[in-house]
């Protein structure tokens, strides 16, 4: 197989993905929930941009979490070629190469006392060595720090993960503060449930009704309340590129220090 053979079957994941999706009236929301095809405009486009849920029809890091749970019961390097055949289906973008890498030094680092913010500085670093155009990556830098928020240690009983992703992202994706609430509420359903029911119409096509009608279902919800609009804000992505590399660095500091003084206690 030539090179360009090679390329050419890189790139035919996002197609395959597609083509095994049935047909709905929600074909749109499946693609870019599963297979990470950009939503078109239209109505649902707008209700999650203007909640600020428009992240969760993105394919990030965070679908593979999804799918690593689902699969908790295989062995762990046949679970990370799950993960790897779902990056290509989803066209390797920049969050999910960026978590399946980590989770791969995770494997191979963990068990030797590397923390999981060492992993996350190991894998940014890897790939941004491959591939440096990332560094201005905007999908690559609020995935980047996404997990560095998750990170944190928990300082709240509830909206305690979306209030730190929105302190941390506020910069990349300025938006009211309802969407921490927005995202409490509504982002556990689709991906603790809905994504892996929308998985599920890709062997068994005879439930896509029924999944219809949960997209039925959450579109009302959305229509009902009210929404939370997106602040008339943007910073381009070459002028934020430090954010993340500053807190990752503060964070690397935090955590040497604490660990000294663990030892020397």
């Amino acid at each position: 197989m030539t090179i360009d053979q090679v390329i050419n079957v890189l790139h035919q994941g996002p197609k395959v993905c597609v083509d095994l999706l049935p047909s709905s009236a929600h074909a749109g929301l499946y693609a870019a929930l599963i297979c990470g095809i950009r939503l078109n405009e239209g109505e649902a486009k707008q209700l999650f941009i203007d909640t600020g849920l428009i992240h969760i029809m993105v394919v990030s890091g965070a679908h593979l979490l999804f799918i690593e749970r689902r699969f908790a019961w295989i062995a762990p390097n046949a679970r990370l070629c799950v993960l790897g055949t779902y990056c290509w289906l989803t066209g390797f973008g920049a969050p999910v190469v960026k978590a399946f890498f980590r989770r791969c030094l995770e494997r191979k680092f963990g068990p030797r006392g590397w923390s999981p913010i060492q992993c996350e500085a190991a894998a940014v670093a890897g790939l941004l060595i491959l591939i440096p155009a990332w560094l201005f990556s905007r999908s690559f830098l609020m995935s980047w720090m996404c997990s560095l928020a998750f990170m944190l240690p928990k300082i709240l009983p509830v909206l305690d993960r979306p209030l730190k992703a929105y302190v941390l992202l506020f910069a990349f994706s300025a938006a009211s503060p309802l969407t921490v609430i927005w995202n409490a509420l509504l982002a556990p359903f689709v991906g603790e449930f809905l994504f892996p029911v929308c998985l599920l119409v890709i062997p068994f096509p005879f439930l896509t009704p029924l999944v219809d009608l949960m997209w039925d279902g959450l579109l009302l919800v959305l229509r009902l309340n009210p929404q939370s609009e997106t602040l008339n804000w943007f910073a381009p992505s070459n002028q934020l590129f430090w954010l993340p590399l500053f807190a990752h660095v503060i964070f690397i500091y935090g955590e040497v220090r604490w660990r000294r003084a663990l030892a020397f206690a």
